[in-house]
């Protein structure tokens, strides 16, 4: 009886275990698979090293120089000598011819003032336009605003064209405009400090590329 029962009560605890083993079995399959391995993400690849690299030297280009000029980028001229001035198109806009340079110039208008810088230099001009001039095309032609004067002392005056040099001279002024296939002759009166030197004529047509000088 004892040996029955010792027997019954093995059986039941296999009974118990082989449930327990199944029921763990059971949780393990219903919980998914195991969870993977963190990916492990590659670092990003350092930048390539600079190499300093050689740049080509940039090109520049010059200008030529016109035909019997300085190192100033002028051409001289003598008292008498004609030129000429073209448009931007090359054609011949108008020729020049500076006939007159009187120094110390008295002036014929009883109210004028006297010169701020020194002295009056009254320039005699004779201008003959083309058919082609047209003032859209070529602004202006010898006005004291393009004028000024390389002294002995190697410095250039520019403020040559003062207040009082508008209202030293009456009769033959410089005129405002200019008409095609015409001749005029006038006068520019310049206020400097220094009557001898170089007097020079830079048009603004020119765009820098220099312009005429006679001897004072």
């Amino acid at each position: 009886m004892a040996r029955k029962r010792t027997l019954t009560r093995h059986v039941a605890i296999a009974m118990a275990t082989l449930l327990a083993t199944t029921s763990l079995a059971a949780c393990v399959t219903k919980s998914g698979p195991p969870l993977a391995a963190a990916e492990t993400v590659p670092e990003p690849p350092e930048p390539p090293e600079e190499r300093p690299t050689t740049r080509p030297a940039p090109t520049t280009t010059t200008t030529p120089s016109r035909p019997n000029s300085n190192q100033r980028g002028n051409v001289p001229k003598r008292v008498g000598e004609q030129d000429s001035l073209s448009d931007r198109q090359g054609n011949v806009a108008a020729t020049f011819t500076l006939t007159k340079i009187e120094k110390d110039a008295r002036c014929t208008n009883r109210y004028a003032s006297k010169p701020e810088n020194g002295h009056f230099v009254v320039l005699t001009f004779e201008v003959n336009t083309s058919q082609q001039y047209s003032k859209q095309v070529t602004p202006s032609v010898l006005s004291s605003y393009e004028m000024s004067v390389l002294g002995p002392d190697g410095v250039t005056e520019t403020n040559v064209h003062t207040a009082p040099t508008y209202g030293c001279r009456t009769g033959r002024t410089a005129p405002y405009d200019l008409a095609p296939a015409s001749k005029y002759v006038f006068e520019v009166v310049l206020d400097v400090k220094n009557t001898t030197g170089i007097l020079q004529y830079r048009p603004i047509l020119m765009r820098g590329e220099g312009g005429w000088e006679w001897t004072l």
